[in-house]
């Protein structure tokens, strides 16, 4: 998708980006986790693109750096939130910053895996969506808010939501009781991100590049 961005304001795509985007969803096969590499191309002489899905079995690996939410969020707030998520909780995340809160959507995602998120999903929340009472509703969700859209959220908050404010560090809710994670295993999460946090910061201190693969966190538990 990037690539066909970047060739459509380029003026290197021989098509319109609309004809390319009905091509790969209509023509183009989708790889099969752990199968043979799908090659297709963007146009006539146009170099082909190279598309795989790794087996069920590997970690999950994402273009966003997991220093994106340790910035953003202390330890005990992403186990928090890692706990939301698997209840099924309400989810919300809050910022002005576009790529923070898709990149933070897809990497708590990424975090509970392997088990997925087949709930409702939007990383950022359309003006005439808000309108029609999407917040209102009491289903389970992980969706996406600008700062200035939170005055949509319901007044009073719903008891199983959690809003998380990445652009202050700060996270509001549930105000129902949240089962606890077993005290070890928590401390031993706590640790594990702790450790990942001070080793991302101390990689970009000497400008390295940054972490691309997201660990899920029931990985990092000894057996």
């Amino acid at each position: 998708m990037h690539e066909m961005a970047s060739r459509s304001t380029s003026a290197a795509l021989p098509l319109a980006l609309e004809t390319c985007l009905t091509h790969l969803v209509l023509n183009v096969p989708r790889p099969v986790p752990g199968g043979p590499t799908v090659r297709f191309a963007l146009g006539n002489g146009a170099p082909p693109l190279h598309v795989s899905c790794a087996p069920p079995d590997a970690l999950p690996s994402t273009e966003y750096s997991m220093a994106m939410l340790l910035r953003q969020l202390s330890p005990e707030m992403l186990i928090s939130i890692f706990t939301a998520l698997l209840l099924e909780r309400q989810v919300v995340l809050v910022s002005d910053d576009d790529e923070l809160r898709l990149g933070a959507c897809e990497l708590l995602q990424l975090l509970i895996h392997p088990l997925e998120w087949v709930q409702v999903y939007v990383p950022t929340i359309p003006d005439d969506l808000l309108s029609k009472g999407l917040l209102q509703n009491p289903f389970p969700c992980l969706l996406g808010l600008r700062a200035k859209q939170r005055a949509a959220l319901p007044n009073p908050t719903p008891e199983q939501m959690v809003i998380v404010d990445l652009d202050a560090g700060e996270i509001v809710g549930p105000s129902v009781p949240t089962p606890a994670m077993p005290p070890r295993e928590t401390a031993e999460l706590i640790e594990v991100v702790r450790a990942e946090r001070s080793r991302l910061e101390t990689l970009e201190k000497n400008a390295a590049q940054p972490q691309r693969c997201a660990t899920p966190l029931h990985a990092c538990i000894p057996a």
